[in-house]
C-alpha cells in the first residue's frame, strides 16, 4: 500500500497499483472538487480543495492503520502538520496547502469510531496551530450548510483533511467559539465582520 505523501499527479501514476489510493483519488476528484445537484448553491462542494489542486498545494496519503491502531493514527496526524509546511509554496499560495489522508482499512464501525476519537484528540492541537481538521467517513449524516438534506461529509472511506485556516472558514468557525481567537488574530476586522454576519444569519 502506498503511504508516501503524494501530489495529485503522482497519485495518478501510482493509483493503478494501489486500490486504496485509486479509491481516494477518484473520490477527491469527483466529489469535493465538483458541483453537486443537492449542494444548495453553485460551485464546487469544497472550493478550497479545487483551488488547492489548481495551485498544486494538495497532497494525498493512504494509511494502513486499522481499527486497533489508534496510537499510530494519532501520531500520523501529528506529523501531518509538518507535512503541510513541507509543501512548496509562495506567499500567495501557501494558504491553500492541504493534506488528505485516506484510511481504507477503517471502513468498519470500529474503524470510523477510532478515527473520530483521533480527530477529537486533535481538536485543541489544530486550533493552536491555526489549522482546520475535517473528518469524512462512510454514512456520515451531518447536514449541509445550504441544504439540510445534503450529506457533504460522506465518503467511501474514512478521510481526515488538514489544512490552513482561510477567511471564508467563518462559515464553520461561527459555531465553534474555541476557534474564534486564532481566526480573529489571522483575519482581524474583516474576519470579525464575517463572523458577526454569519452569527446573525444563523
Amino acid at each position: 500500500m502506498v503511504s508516501d505523501l503524494l501530489t495529485v499527479g503522482d497519485a495518478h501514476k501510482l493509483a493503478a497499483e494501489d486500490t486504496g489510493l485509486a479509491k481516494l483519488l477518484a473520490w477527491v476528484e469527483s466529489f469535493p472538487m465538483n458541483p453537486h445537484p443537492d449542494l444548495g448553491r453553485s460551485g464546487a462542494v469544497c472550493p478550497f480543495a479545487r483551488t488547492a489542486s489548481k495551485y498544486d498545494m494538495l497532497r494525498l496519503r493512504v494509511s494502513e492503520c486499522g481499527p486497533d491502531d489508534e496510537a499510530h493514527a494519532f501520531r500520523l496526524m501529528c506529523g501531518s502538520y509538518a507535512d503541510l509546511e513541507s509543501i512548496p509554496a509562495n506567499a500567495d499560495t501557501e494558504k491553500y496547502r492541504a493534506v488528505i489522508v485516506g484510511f481504507p482499512n477503517c471502513v468498519s464501525e470500529d474503524g470510523v469510531a477510532m478515527l473520530q476519537r483521533v480527530q477529537k484528540r486533535h481538536k485543541y492541537r489544530a486550533v493552536l496551530k491555526r489549522r482546520m481538521l475535517g473528518y469524512m467517513y462512510p454514512g456520515a449524516q451531518a447536514p449541509g450548510l445550504w441544504n439540510k438534506e445534503f450529506r457533504p461529509l460522506a465518503a467511501p472511506m474514512p478521510v481526515i483533511v488538514v489544512r490552513n485556516f482561510v477567511e471564508q472558514d467563518s462559515l464553520f468557525v461561527a459555531g465553534q467559539k474555541l476557534q474564534w481567537p486564532p481566526y480573529l488574530l489571522l483575519f482581524g476586522i474583516g474576519g470579525a465582520q464575517r463572523l458577526l454576519s454569519r452569527r446573525r444569519a444563523s
